[in-house]
């Protein structure tokens, strides 16, 4: 799946980044990464969702 980032409190949900993962957490993992910061405070800033076309 299609997985994307974006600022929690961001109503239009406007994406950051963008990653195939098998499963949220995968892609929670990996977005952490790239901003270099831990899971925890990743989601504390950021929210992920599955990208639909």
């Amino acid at each position: 799946m299609i997985y994307y980032f974006y600022i929690t409190n961001d109503k239009t949900k406007e994406a950051i980044g963008t990653t195939k993962a098998r499963t949220e957490e995968g892609a929670i993992k990996l977005f952490s990464k790239r901003k270099m910061l831990s899971v925890e405070s990743f989601n504390k800033i950021y929210s992920v969702d599955v990208k639909n076309d």
